[in-house]
């Protein structure tokens, strides 16, 4: 599909918004606001005051501000949030340096069913176009979405399954971006019929090779862009809810697919799609005074991607089926209030072909083929309000992990996870609160027998089948405002581990079956995976400050900074790939339909580097958004145009494999139009 699709599918999503946009009566298009300081990734839906872990929440024109092509990209200027970046189409967020198997992105609270915390090559399934709300729990949330939230969870919140009514209204995106002459659509419609709500999503992408400053490859190469580091990828989804007085019920279908360069030196191709399937309900029950409220959740995907060489033969294929339910118990006993429910987890991956981590090539660990894995688990969480002032809250989940492995005995695993917190409300508008959180997490299967090249990190990768569970203790203090012209929090937070597991570079070489290269043979980076003690400490802030409102003109500024020091204490060395410290501000400015908005962030210098890691330099991005605005009785419509990397700078990320060959994308002129029916 190329220019001409791209024309197609924007027909078709403009006539789609008109269809849904205008109703017989032309009644205005009504407007529903999502309470922005409350967290919908708890069953709870606290308030953020009486949250004792740090989050971003993003929606609205804010949202609009930062979307960006993935999910890695839209968050990588949260206060403790990073990117994995291997390139622009595969990039998973990194929270408090921790990533991969110890975040968990999800989908509207439940599984994206992909294969991305495997590897740092493999996309999210989530296009950001048209998600309504991110948030961003930084630190440990196993409680509630299991070990592998042991750094935090990323829940990326749409309307798939409509909630509410939203009567006959829709929204379309264009967009052009400069920097790799891409461009890209999607449009979302509902429609209310009686008791019923529908809605229809789809969007379309399509990008060329980015351009970067001027910057020398590791071979000398002089260049101006990055090769094979286009991408082509669509998406469609439909559902639809019920309403009723004291709940609703709702189900949703949605495909991602996707085809995308890997910008490293075997130049590979991925073709990936995912079909997911999606139920939701809750209900109130009015019969019983303790219980507030059952919620039922369900999701079903199926997955498979393809790893393809430059002469078209596949070097690996991933494949994966999942299914994962929730069941949660609302309950109140006068000031105690909290949430019982049951999760599970149902897995089965599968990995073939020649050139793929689990291939045993060196049979130092079995070949594995197959694995089938089940997680159940039953969790509880309080609150107990003591007074106006003080409250806690506590919990505790229970989590078996069951393997199956195709070429190896089966492993049948158990963790714990406990947590503990208090907040104090001194005065009207600030709180003080503090958590500790022991978590445990059994390893990944990648993590104890791995044995073959792993072409994404230009590695070849070795696991352990001796490693134990991680165990993390951790401890966190935040101090914040939610009222008045300056608002904000501050947070320090300490995790001491046990049997850290990470990917170490041994600082030898082998070749792609696993021995000593020859003169002339291919040549890998040797990485193992060991386990270690290790700690994480550090600071993060994140102040609003409303300058100025002056009748029509309006000025707020935004400000973060974080720094992270991340330590294996077993070996007394910085563990790698950790991000550098960042500060970072944003002007807002408003005058009746325009507005602008001027961003700086500057990343820092990285030389608390692991043992055959080389250093980063410091960085600065600078970005503009002029945008106007005008609305109609029936329309409201916006139209941006964004500078990103204004001065062009070379912006080499410390937490990438691809540090050294594909940098940050150079200045990019971004034109965009949205319209709300």
């Amino acid at each position: 599909m190329k220019l001409k699709t791209f024309r197609i599918y924007s027909s078709v999503f403009l006539t789609a918004s008109m269809v849904f946009g205008h109703g017989e009566d032309h009644e205005p298009m009504p407007v529903y606001e999502l309470e922005p300081f409350v967290i919908q990734s708890s069953p709870l839906a606290p308030e953020v005051s009486d949250l004792t872990q740090a989050w971003c929440i993003h929606q609205g024109k804010e949202l609009d501000w930062i979307r960006g092509q993935t999910i890695g990209d839209t968050l990588a200027f949260d206060a403790g949030v990073a990117q994995s970046y291997y390139g622009p189409n595969a990039s998973r967020p990194i929270i408090r340096g921790l990533d991969g198997p110890r975040v968990r992105v999800l989908q509207n609270g439940l599984d994206t069913f992909d294969v991305s915390a495997a590897s740092v090559d493999h996309a999210v399934a989530v296009d950001p176009m048209l998600i309504e709300r991110v948030e961003v729990l930084r630190g440990s949330s196993a409680l509630l979405y299991g070990a592998n939230a042991i750094g935090g969870v990323v829940n990326t919140i749409d309307e798939t399954i409509p909630s509410h009514s939203h009567g006959m209204n829709s929204q379309t995106r264009f967009g052009y971006t400069g920097v790799n002459d891409g461009w890209n659509t999607g449009g979302v419609g509902f429609v209310d019929a009686g008791s019923f709500v529908f809605q229809v999503n789809g969007t379309y992408r399509e990008t060329d090779d980015y351009d970067v400053p001027d910057f020398r490859l590791p071979d000398g190469t002089k260049t101006d862009f990055i090769a094979n580091s286009g991408s082509e990828t669509w998406t469609a989804g439909i559902g639809g809810s019920y309403l009723f007085e004291n709940g609703y019920a709702g189900i949703a279908y949605s495909h991602f697919n996707t085809e995308y360069g890997v910008p490293n030196e075997e130049a590979p191709t991925i073709q990936l799609e995912r079909d997911r399937y999606e139920f939701r309900g809750t209900i109130a029950p009015k019969s019983v005074d303790w219980l507030n409220n059952i919620d039922l959740q369900f999701a079903y995907g199926n997955y498979r991607h393809d790893e393809i060489e430059s002469d078209g033969e596949i070097a690996a294929t991933f494949e994966r089926e999942g299914l994962e339910s929730r069941v949660s118990l609302l309950h109140s006993f006068g000031d105690l209030e909290g949430v019982f429910g049951f999760q599970g987890n149902f897995d089965e991956v599968s990995v073939s072909g020649e050139e793929n981590f689990f291939a045993g090539a060196s049979g130092r660990n079995p070949t594995i083929a197959r694995e089938n894995a089940q997680r159940l688990a039953l969790f509880v969480m309080e609150d107990y309000t003591l007074s106006p002032k003080w409250s806690l809250n506590g919990g505790v989940r229970l989590e078996s992990f069951l393997r199956q492995l195709k070429g190896t005995d089966d492993r049948n695993d158990f963790s714990t996870s406990v947590s503990s917190g208090i907040v104090f409300k001194p005065v009207e508008g600030w709180s003080i609160s503090g958590n500790l959180n022991y978590t445990e997490r059994q390893p990944e299967t990648a993590e104890l027998f791995s044995d073959g090249p792993h072409l994404a990190t230009g590695a070849y990768e070795i696991g352990d089948s001796s490693l134990d569970k991680e165990s993390a203790l951790g401890i966190e203090a935040i101090l914040r405002r939610t009222e008045g012209p300056v608002t904000g929090q501050v947070s320090v937070f300490y995790t001491d581990f046990d049997d850290y597991i990470f990917l170490a570079d041994t600082g030898n070489e082998l070749n792609p079956e696993g021995n000593v290269p020859a003169p002339g043979d291919e040549a890998l980076a040797e990485r193992i995976y060991q386990g270690v003690s290790a700690e994480f400490y550090g600071v993060e802030a994140e102040i609003g400050w409303n300058v100025l409102e002056a009748g029509d003109l309006t000025i707020d500024l935004q400000s973060f900074g974080d720094m992270l020091w991340a330590k294996n204490t077993s070996e007394n060395a910085n563990l790698p790939r950790i991000p550098p410290w960042r500060i970072g501000g944003r002007f807002d400015i408003q005058y009746q339909a325009c507005s602008l908005i001027l961003g700086l962030t500057h990343n820092g210098e990285q030389t608390r580097t692991a043992p055959e890691e080389d250093s980063t330099d410091a960085f600065t991005l600078l970005t503009v958004r002029a945008a106007y605005n005008w609305r109609t009785e029936h329309t409201d419509t916006e139209l941006f145009v964004r500078v990103n990397n204004l001065t062009n700078e070379l912006a080499q990320v410390h937490t990438s494999f691809l540090r050294d060959t594909a940098p940050l994308p150079g200045r990019s002129i971004d034109l965009g139009l949205s319209v709300r029916f």
